[in-house]
């Protein structure tokens, strides 16, 4: 690994190595140093390729939303949408770390950028207006990525059972009355709901027109 390192040492191979360690240690383990022996090369001469800590972080964003691309046939703006909302979310459970990195750190790069042209692209090119496709798509995506930070909180919580254990029933009758439904939620099945109810409303402000279709059935 370290041999074969230093003979091939360009930037896809430090934040590869980066992410790696994200993944399986947390962001907080992440350093120079630390990259450095993991690759079997000096920190030093990781600067060649990434100019800091900070260019490491915005590049394994990069690396994890590039995952989420989903570009969709001209204006298909529906499936375009439908299919980044699918992908972030796979993306979102393969790699917890980084998506939170990505929704609670400021990044000085636009790691974003080709997913955001992808679904402007598609909305636009179906008909909607400037405003209307930057609301659109500002909606989605803040759905999106609020409930896949919803679900890695979720996995990390508590059994539901702790939380009703602490909520007398008497104070809190709906809660429990709907327990068994708490506890078998298809989380897929309601994430797709969320993201079809929201297509439809933004559909419904499409104007009407030979080259403003409202994108067919929901995929």
């Amino acid at each position: 690994m370290a041999r074969a390192a230093r003979q091939h040492l360009n930037r896809e191979v430090v934040l590869r190595a980066a992410l790696a360690l994200v993944d399986r240690e947390g962001v907080e383990a992440l350093s120079m140093r630390r990259l450095g022996r993991e690759l079997g090369v000096e920190a030093m001469s990781l600067y060649n390729h990434v100019a800091g800590k900070q260019a490491l972080l915005d590049g394994i964003v990069e690396l994890v939303l590039s995952q989420a691309r989903a570009p969709a046939p001209r204006g298909e703006w529906r499936a375009a949408l439908t299919g980044w909302a699918a992908a972030f979310r796979a993306s979102a459970h393969e790699h917890p770390n980084v998506i939170r990195l990505f929704a609670t750190h400021a990044l000085q790069a636009p790691a974003w950028s080709l997913a955001v042209e992808d679904q402007l692209r598609a909305l636009r090119e179906a008909g909607f207006s400037d405003d209307e496709a930057v609301h659109a798509y500002r909606l989605v995506a803040t759905f999106v990525t609020g409930y896949a930070l919803y679900e890695l909180r979720q996995d990390a919580s508590p059994p539901l059972e702790h939380f009703l254990a602490q909520l007398p029933p008497e104070h809190y009758p709906h809660t429990h009355a709907v327990s068994s439904a708490l506890r078998e939620l298809d989380r897929t099945a309601e994430f797709e709901l969320g993201v079809q109810l929201l297509l439809d409303a933004v559909g419904a402000r499409l104007p009407a027109g030979p080259r403003h279709q409202r994108g067919g059935a929901a995929p």
